[in-house]
């Protein structure tokens, strides 16, 4: 039985390829989708107008959501859920636990699962005096959260009603696509409201002098 790190990668990689893994136009279309928001979201971080009391915090949330984005992107492509998965089922069948794996997965799901609960619930105190300015991306964070948590159960068979309902075909362009487009428009209606103040204070300006 093969334990060593070399044979557990050798043996991912009978099981996952780097390359394109999803080639079809409405996968290349998801792909620009979230690119697109990913541009937004560092737009955002770089030119949104945030009180000074909490824009390091506003900043650091907007640069995270466009960090997510631009890996799903990657990811919508490159299937890293399947490497992980090609190499936990390496790791388990080197181990002596691939029995047991279905455990394994589940927990991993659990832990998946308060992470990303906890990590939104962090993001919403962190924000706290800014919901009403910050509820529309926190909005679209919060799908993209249960889009990989769909996901990611799939991935681990996890086969509840809720799982099956959550990845039906029309149910996941759904999520999928809510995430991005809702922060994309938070953005937009941000930096287009910020667009259309400046002239304003400008207009009052010249007319003072």
């Amino acid at each position: 039985m093969e334990t060593s790190s070399p044979g557990i990668f050798a043996c991912t990689l009978l099981h996952w390829q780097p390359g394109l893994k999803d080639p079809y136009l409405s996968s290349w279309i998801m792909v620009l989708i979230y690119l697109v928001a990913a541009v937004l979201a560092f737009t955002m971080a770089g030119k949104g107008m945030f009180p000074d009391s909490a824009r390091r915090r506003e900043r650091l949330f907007w640069v995270l959501i466009a960090g997510l984005l631009l890996a799903l992107a990657i990811n919508k492509q490159a299937d890293l859920q399947s490497l992980l998965t090609a190499f936990g089922r390496c790791l388990a069948k080197s181990q002596g636990w691939y029995d047991q794996r279905r455990m394994v997965q589940l927990v991993f799901f659990q832990v998946l699962g308060v992470s990303a609960i906890g990590g939104v619930c962090t993001l919403i105190w962190g924000l706290r005096r800014r919901l009403h300015a910050n509820a529309l991306p926190l909005l679209g964070l919060a799908f993209v959260a249960i889009f990989i948590l769909s996901r990611a159960a799939d991935t681990y068979h996890l086969d509840t009603q809720l799982v099956v309902l959550l990845h039906a075909r029309w149910t996941e362009r759904i999520l999928e696509l809510s995430g991005p487009l809702i922060i994309s428009v938070a953005v937009l209606r941000s930096l287009f409201g910020n667009f259309r103040r400046v002239p304003a204070i400008d207009d009052d300006q010249q007319a003072d002098r």
